[in-house]
């Protein structure tokens, strides 16, 4: 299950748990089969609609029955958790914004992309972009990408920074929890799938460095176990390097497994071209582990001094970082720390979703 779902959960949990789901009179637009609805349905409510699943369908679904189906239901206010849907002007929405991409126009985000797969990609996001132009109120993620927005787009909209949420998770002894006992070398962590954003291609060559300098590592990565061409390529490079014992790929991870496999690995690494934001920060602060992150704007505004900066494109850089972390132990105690440091700054699971309410309110009073 992805990041964004998760946090989509995180809020519909709190959501049911207090008050709001009463006090509110809440109508639901989801994908069929999603987690989401899953929760709902256990949980006996059936006041949802479900929308396409593909990006375009989707898109002309909200702007010919979709929009015609809200303005019969006349809701107050449209909250998009993530995204950009409904368009009656009379009602005022608000987005929550995580298209990173839209906001860092001079990076090329859809690598491996071309011809047909890349005009969509592009035409979807000018999409956003006209979509973002029409809302009442912005939900960021981080003050950087609600900066970006504002110089780039000049939005009349009301915006906001709501930080990620923090999911409190029950400390449990390693030793009873330990996954991959059978592997003897420090473990690092790739939790992403094969986009290729993630910059996983570069692993295998990572690998071989670190074999030339006698150096024992072991790489988990979290991807699909099914073959696609990107998995294709991967194998391809891993056999490339001769690196296939330093690299376990396992398949997606239950979250209940999460615990069990942040407490077995030595440090986690972020190496996106560009993120919103993402689950694996404050999930390596929360388990005391190290991250390797981009040195890039976008994860310098999160993690600030919590984490070890490389240059993503270099293999040198990168292996260089994980020598540095495995024979430190005060560089690697002192980023520890200061992810925990960290977590003071974002909300627990109720304050986002208090912080999140408040603003509908704004957007509505104003809209009034």
């Amino acid at each position: 299950m992805g990041g964004g779902q998760n946090v989509v959960l995180n809020f519909l949990t709190d959501l049911f748990k207090g008050d709001y789901s009463i006090k509110y009179n809440i109508h639901f637009f989801i994908i069929e089969n999603s987690e989401v609805q899953k929760f709902l349905d256990e949980r006996d409510y059936k006041n949802y609609t479900f929308v396409p699943n593909s990006p375009i369908i989707r898109i002309l679904w909200e702007l010919s029955y979709g929009t015609c189906f809200v303005k019969r239901l006349n809701p107050d206010i449209i909250y998009t958790y993530f995204g950009y849907g409904f368009y009656p002007r009379r009602i005022p929405q608000i987005s929550g914004s995580a298209d990173s991409n839209l906001f860092f126009p001079e990076v090329f985000f859809w690598d491996g992309y071309e011809g047909l797969r890349l005009f969509a990609k592009n035409m979807i996001d000018k999409y956003r972009v006209f979509a973002l132009k029409r809302v009442a109120g912005i939900i960021f993620e981080t003050e950087l990408l609600e900066q970006k927005c504002n110089e780039l787009y000049k939005v009349k909209a009301l915006t906001t920074t709501i930080r990620p949420s923090i999911k409190v998770y029950k400390r449990v002894q390693a030793n009873k929890t330990k996954m991959f006992e059978d592997i003897n070398s420090p473990l690092g962590l790739f939790l992403c799938g094969w986009q290729l954003n993630k910059n996983i291609m570069l692993i295998p060559k990572i690998a071989k460095i670190l074999k030339n300098m006698g150096i024992k590592f072991h790489f988990i990565i979290t991807a699909p176990l099914e073959y696609s061409p990107i998995h294709t390529q991967f194998n391809d490079r891993v056999n490339k390097y001769s690196v296939e014992e330093m690299i376990t790929i396992t398949g997606p991870v239950n979250k209940r497994e999460l615990e069990s496999l942040y407490t077995s690995v030595s440090v986690v690494f972020l190496l996106s071209k560009l993120e919103s934001f993402s689950n694996n920060i404050i999930e390596a602060w929360r388990f005391h582990r190290p991250l390797i992150c981009s040195d890039i704007s976008w994860a310098r505004s999160i993690c600030q001094d919590a984490a070890y900066y490389v240059d993503r494109e270099s293999a040198e850089s990168i292996a260089f970082g994980i020598k540095k972390l495995l024979f430190d132990d005060n560089h690697y105690k002192k980023i520890v720390e200061s992810g925990i440091e960290m977590l003071n700054v974002y909300p627990s699971i109720a304050q986002r979703t208090k912080e999140e309410f408040l603003f509908l309110e704004t957007v509505l009073n104003s809209n009034a």
